[in-house]
């Protein structure tokens, strides 16, 4: 009883805390979106992690009905698919009435290289491809899941790729020091992956979009998550965490917003 009575109270600090920082000097302010962002990343966490163990329950295929533009949704460092059960809720029940989709997911090994999970995505999309009829494709990546989307439809992808990434590492995170794995020294700050991939997106014409927060715990620094190319492409959040970006209806809601304005 203690515990529940002090975690509705910790929570509703927070969410306090968050009302009232627009309204609080900028030092104070920053202070207050990471008090929100930490409290409520507390718990993402610990749902991520059930999330991943119990994959088995929300790996199932379901009958794909809608005519879009398939998306694939490709997960982050060290999770799987199970990471997109919210997002696929929340657009499963706009298929009807907006057209979006098919949904899809990946997993991906865990320590392997960047390239050779985008490697995997070729595969995916055969088999997405042989469902639909689609050639084109709707990629969203979250974290490490948002480079390898990139890096497929920079060097693999050979139809049109739309992609969007939240909370990815575009230009390397300080992070990635201590990660494991091909895959985790190519987050590396100033690694050759990162160094390749920001000299890909420069000179490219891809229809990428990234979203991002001010107080992800993981993108280090946060203007990581941003080339900063097109303004207008690009999302700022100012009060999430790095796992909560995969929970948050504010994410939801700007990627179906970005979704509804592709022209295939």
């Amino acid at each position: 009883m203690i515990l529940l009575v002090s975690t509705c109270a910790v929570t509703a600090a927070a969410f306090l805390a968050s009302r009232i920082a627009p309204y609080a000097p900028k030092p104070l302010r920053q202070a207050l979106h990471w008090i929100h962002a930490a409290t409520f990343e507390f718990f993402a966490v610990i749902l991520s992690l059930c999330l991943r163990f119990l994959n088995p329950l929300f790996s199932k295929s379901t009958p794909q009905v809608a005519q879009g533009v398939p998306i694939l949704m490709i997960h982050g460092y060290l999770h799987n698919s199970s990471a997109w059960v919210f997002f696929r809720k929340f657009f499963s029940r706009l298929q009807a009435s907006s057209g979006i989709g098919p949904l899809y997911t990946i997993d991906l090994p865990l320590f392997q290289s960047i390239p050779d999970d985008a490697s995997l995505i070729l595969q995916r999309r055969e088999e997405i491809f042989q469902e639909t009829g689609r050639r084109e494709l709707i990629l969203i990546g979250h974290s490490m899941g948002g480079l390898v989307a990139l890096f497929h439809a920079l060097h693999l992808a050979k139809e049109k790729t739309w992609v969007i990434t939240l909370g990815s590492p575009l230009h390397g995170t300080h992070l990635a020091r201590i990660a494991l794995g091909p895959n985790g020294k190519e987050m590396r700050r100033g690694s050759l992956f990162v160094k390749g991939l920001e000299k890909s997106l420069a000179t490219s014409n891809l229809s990428c979009y990234h979203l991002g927060s001010e107080t992800d715990q993981v993108v280090v620094p946060a203007s990581s998550a941003f080339m900063g190319r097109f303004p207008d492409r690009e999302f700022h959040l100012p009060n999430l965490g790095h796992m909560s970006l995969l929970f948050s209806r504010r994410v939801m809601r700007q990627v179906l917003y970005w979704i509804e304005t592709f022209s295939p």
